[in-house]
């Protein structure tokens, strides 16, 4: 039974490998629990009213967020500040390696070598949403809604009779 309780409700939600529950509330600040048990606790933020976050596939526990600037922040939990990463994007997405794949305010794709690396443009359609695995294969979609598969060299259109991997959802209902 969750004992704490956020002002307003979760908007956004991902689940780290450990159970760790990570949350931005419509208030704008990220929150995280243990399991199904925890409490929630609101993460310090530095004045960031956040849109998004993706917590890193694996046990390091790493949080990447974007602000509502589309300003980049990331975070180990249990560490007390965000540590700001320069460029702009709507989206991002990270892999089990820690490589960052993000979609940018004009809808351009890019990836990054974890925190220390830069930012490297990719070849190719603009992209409306895109996902990583926790096994480094990337999906996307453009605007006209074609599925392709995001990789250094580019993107590549999935025809409608490719395989479709099995992907499981979770939601939140408000």
């Amino acid at each position: 039974m969750c004992r704490a309780q956020i002002p307003g409700a979760i908007r956004y939600l991902d689940v780290s490998y450990s159970g760790r529950v990570w949350g931005i509330g419509t208030d704008g600040n990220i929150y995280s629990r243990s399991g199904i048990e925890g409490d929630w606790r609101q993460e310090p933020s530095a004045n960031n009213q956040f849109t998004y976050l993706r917590v890193q596939p694996g046990y390091s526990e790493r949080v990447w967020a974007i602000t509502t600037q589309n300003s980049i922040a990331t975070k180990v939990y249990g560490e007390p500040d965000w540590t700001a990463v320069d460029g702009r994007l709507k989206y991002i997405d990270v892999d089990q390696t820690g490589v960052a794949w993000g979609i940018g305010t004009d809808n351009s794709v890019f990836r990054r070598d974890g925190v220390a690396g830069t930012w490297q443009f990719i070849q190719g359609r603009q992209l409306t949403a895109l996902r990583a695995t926790p096994y480094g294969v990337v999906y996307g979609v453009d605007n006209q809604g074609t599925l392709v598969r995001v990789n250094s060299g580019g993107l590549t259109s999935l025809s409608a009779d490719a395989p479709t991997p099995t992907l499981r959802l979770w939601g939140a209902d408000r």
